[in-house]
């Protein structure tokens, strides 16, 4: 009994390793804070960390999430300040295909089915709620720093997808568009992680 129990705990000590061989964890973290003399400002952040998994020299498959603040204070001519708050969160798993290679740098076609949730809140307005879901395609370029490192740069103005919004207010339509689109106003999103 003692020897068939060494025996397997030394085969998931062995095999652990090998399991996570082809492993990367990243993501990407912004902070911005706009601020206009005796005016309006805004200051936001996000985190979005990712785990994937090399499925073979051209399949990955992985998980993104991210979680994100944004409050903005405007004046009025009248002196008073409204501010408004907005907090969301998503899930995104994924797939990615490697298009090609030229040295230390890939193309990939990353494909995501996608959550996100956003609530408003606004200065003596109710808080409104939106739930967004839908899939897109975006290109992705890797650049591996050495075998444990890599840097990658999501190409936001080529994406290509469809997404469903709905609104919790009361006579909000719902909302669907599809083709191609600048994600939440980014353009590029840049990204670090390391591989096991």
């Amino acid at each position: 009994m003692k020897k068939s129990l060494l025996a397997m705990l030394f085969a998931v000590a062995l095999a652990v390793p090998a399991m996570a061989e082809g492993m990367w964890i990243g993501g990407s973290a912004s902070y911005e804070n706009t601020n206009v003399k005796d005016g309006d400002s805004v200051t936001a952040w996000e985190i979005a960390p990712e785990f994937g998994m090399n499925l073979s020299e051209k399949w990955d498959i992985g998980i993104a999430a991210s979680y994100g603040s944004e409050r903005v204070k405007e004046k009025e001519v009248t002196g008073s300040t409204i501010n408004g708050d907005a907090k969301s969160y998503s899930i995104a798993p994924f797939a990615r295909y490697k298009l090609m290679s030229i040295g230390d740098f890939s193309l990939y076609a990353k494909g995501s089915v996608f959550y996100e949730n956003t609530k408003y809140t606004s200065t003596g307005s109710k808080d409104v709620k939106v739930d967004s879901y839908g899939i897109e395609v975006v290109p992705v370029v890797e650049y591996a720093i050495n075998d444990a490192w890599s840097i990658s740069c999501i190409l936001n103005f080529a994406s290509l997808g469809y997404t469903h919004d709905k609104s919790d207010m009361a006579g909000d339509p719902k909302a669907d568009s599809f083709g191609f689109k600048v994600n939440g106003g980014s353009v590029i999103n840049v990204g670090v992680a390391y591989h096991f």
